[in-house]
């Protein structure tokens, strides 16, 4: 990524956690499908996705990210704001299935049960329920500074085995990490907020 669209990239950001607008940025162009959310990015191109995260969120360790092709399921919808990210997802064949994951500084997770995380320094909450014969489910991933929530509400058949794409999919990508490529990128000259000292 050159100097003047990094630049531009973290104007965004600003313009973003100003409270004036929904952004979407990648690392091209705007795009439909996963490709910004994806915890592959190139070195020198940061994710504007990724910083957007990690700037509305400033206590959280890691943001999430897509380890692998989410199937069907596309990017629709990426608001960011002071204390508050959400990246809303659509299947192209699902009809009305939607899929969100939000990252906050912290959630409510008292209803719901604690099972086996895959993530190392990450507790996983599930809470299954069925809505007038929607499949919707939400599992929470409590980790230093922030907890990322994906959320499902979907109907018909086979609803269970699209939101397993989409939550299969699902893996963390560090604030160091983030942090490292957008030096790299500036010669040093740009990184993100420190981490508040609450986290």
């Amino acid at each position: 990524m050159n100097r003047s669209r990094l630049l531009a990239l973290l104007a965004a950001v600003v313009f973003t956690m100003s409270g004036c607008g929904t952004v979407y940025i990648g690392p091209d162009d705007a795009d439909p499908a996963t490709g910004p959310m994806r915890c592959d990015q190139p070195d020198d191109r940061p994710s504007g996705m990724h910083v957007l995260l990690a700037q509305a969120v400033p206590t959280a360790s890691a943001v999430p990210c897509l380890r692998s092709d989410a199937g069907d399921w596309a990017v629709t919808g990426f608001h960011a704001a002071n204390g508050r990210a959400v990246v809303e997802f659509s299947n192209r064949f699902g009809n009305d299935d939607k899929a969100t994951v939000e990252l906050a500084a912290e959630c409510d997770v008292r209803a719901a049960q604690e099972i086996s995380s895959p993530f190392d320094g990450t507790r996983k909450y599930t809470r299954p329920a069925t809505r007038r014969g929607r499949y919707a489910n939400e599992t929470h991933y409590v980790y230093p500074g922030a907890c990322a929530s994906l959320r499902f509400d979907m109907a018909g058949r086979g609803a269970d085995l699209r939101g397993a794409e989409i939550a299969g999919a699902l893996g963390f990508l560090s604030r160091d990490g983030i942090d490292r490529q957008i030096r790299d990128a500036s010669d040093n000259n740009l990184h993100l907020d420190p981490v508040s000292e609450e986290s």
